[in-house]
């Protein structure tokens, strides 16, 4: 089988899997802006008595299954996988890790944009392949955005991401230290991502059609592509981080460079909501009040999970967004010799 027709089959996968992906963060984001409030309610009161089996219980009644094409974060799949015996279960919850999950994903658009602009197997790969790589390309960029989004979300509703929503088994038992740790590393970890897969758009875009005056992609060896890669890796780090671009000179590359910069907004404004959640006390969800005796089932009072958590979002949004476009004004054209 020919390289081309292998990269063809290999991308075909990876976009079917990045669709799927993509829609079930978008539906995600329509679940917590429906059900994030009860839901984050309804977990704090099992707290005393918390167990997986309750975790799944509380998605259940907050019409988790709404989410396909397993439920909020693929819970019906790791229901099902701790039903079945342990090497069924073991590979279940490995097929989920290394087929659905963004942290193997992403490495999979990664490795595909490098290996279709490598320029020693640029004459072997075109056609529907780099077209196919474009697609992967702009699917895996819009996928961290809805990332990022379904981040600034979860923040506004349940007022928590890292552990409210990625780690809710865990949610109930951390203090505070504990808590923001954990939403620190979930931003850290979407950050590296961004850049992994910007640099890899860079790659792939200056050996098809993008123009860029601070580097040229046309390394064979592989200590040249190294290199290349590592030259990628520093514009993508500096471009997120500073808004220094590569100096773009076409349409391609603008739009590589805006894609990147765009996640980099998105990040800032994570970053500062976090930091505003930790600062202010009363951006942590208090505790849930004792129940009043006998309510009535259709009046039972909602419970806002954290006091501040909406402001200390809009707090983020705000600072985020002038920090960012004072960073993009300061940087003049041709301010590189």
């Amino acid at each position: 089988m020919s390289l081309q027709r292998v990269l063809l089959v290999a991308g075909s996968v990876l976009l079917l899997l990045q669709i799927v992906k993509f829609s079930g963060v978008l539906s995600a984001i329509r679940w917590i802006l429906a059900n994030g409030r009860e839901f984050i309610v309804e977990l704090r009161k099992r707290q005393d008595t918390f167990s997986e089996a309750a975790y799944w219980e509380v998605l259940d009644r907050c019409n988790g299954r709404a989410v396909p094409p397993f439920g909020v974060l693929e819970y019906r799949l790791l229901r099902f996988a701790s039903r079945r015996g342990r090497a069924a279960g073991v590979a279940i919850r490995f097929g989920r890790t290394i087929l659905y999950d963004f942290t193997a994903i992403g490495v999979y658009v990664a490795a595909f944009l490098l290996i279709t602009g490598a320029p020693a197997l640029r004459n072997r790969v075109h056609g529907p392949v780099t077209t196919l790589a474009w697609i992967s390309a702009g699917l895996g960029a819009l996928q961290l955005i809805a990332i990022y989004a379904e981040a600034c979300v979860s923040y506004a509703r349940i007022g928590s991401y890292g552990l409210g929503f990625h780690g809710a088994s865990r949610y109930v038992e951390r203090e505070r230290a504990g808590t923001y740790f954990a939403e620190v590393k979930t931003l850290v970890g979407a950050v590296l991502y961004s850049l992994l897969i910007g640099s890899m758009i860079f790659y792939f875009s200056a050996g098809h059609g993008a123009r860029y005056d601070a580097f040229r992609i046309a390394q064979t060896t592989p200590a040249g592509v190294a290199g290349d890669v590592l030259t990628c890796v520093y514009f993508a780090v500096m471009t997120f981080f500073t808004a220094d671009t590569p100096d773009a000179r076409n349409g391609v590359a603008h739009l590589a460079t805006v894609i990147l910069v765009l996640q980099a907004v998105c990040a800032l404004v994570l970053a500062l909501t976090t930091a505003t959640m930790y600062i202010a006390p009363d951006s942590r969800p208090e505790p849930p009040p004792v129940d009043p005796p006998a309510p009535e089932p259709s009046r039972l009072p909602v419970q806002r999970p954290a006091r501040s958590g909406p402001a200390a979002f809009v707090t983020g949004v705000v600072i985020g967004v002038v920090l960012a476009g004072a960073g993009l004004r300061a940087r003049r054209p041709g301010r590189r010799r």
